[in-house]
Order: structure tokens, then C-alpha cells, then sequence
């Protein structure tokens, strides 16, 4: 892995099917969107409680025993 940028994530490699056949995708920097997490190989938002609730929407997005 290269050295790290400030404001950005490394995203790794990975083998990506493309119908035919599968085509390594070399690792690559992201710039750092707030409010979302990496998760290979595209952004999505955050979900710090685990819930399977995005941040963005979830109106208590820190309680992991939600009722």
C-alpha cells in the first residue's frame, strides 16, 4: 500500500466479475466522503451502530438496541 494522503482512503484490490470472467481492479485512493464509509468497492453511508439503519436516516444512529 502506498503512503497515506490526508483526506483520502486507501481502497484495495480486488477481483471484479465482469460477466465473462474475473478482472483484478488494482488498489486506488478515495477521497474521504464525510458521513460515509468504504466499503470496496463504492462509498456508502455510515452505520456506526450496526443496526443496518444509514446514519443519514436513522433517527437515534448511536443506539444499537433499537425498539
Amino acid at each position: 500500500m502506498p503512503a497515506p494522503r490526508h483526506a483520502h482512503e486507501w481502497a484495495p484490490g480486488y477481483w471484479n466479475g465482469n460477466g465473462h470472467r474475473h478482472v483484478w481492479m488494482r488498489g486506488h485512493w478515495e477521497r474521504v466522503r464525510p458521513g460515509y464509509v468504504w466499503h470496496r468497492p463504492e462509498w456508502r453511508q455510515g452505520d456506526r451502530d450496526g443496526d443496518g439503519v444509514p446514519n443519514g436516516v436513522d433517527r437515534r444512529p448511536d443506539n444499537p438496541k433499537r425498539s
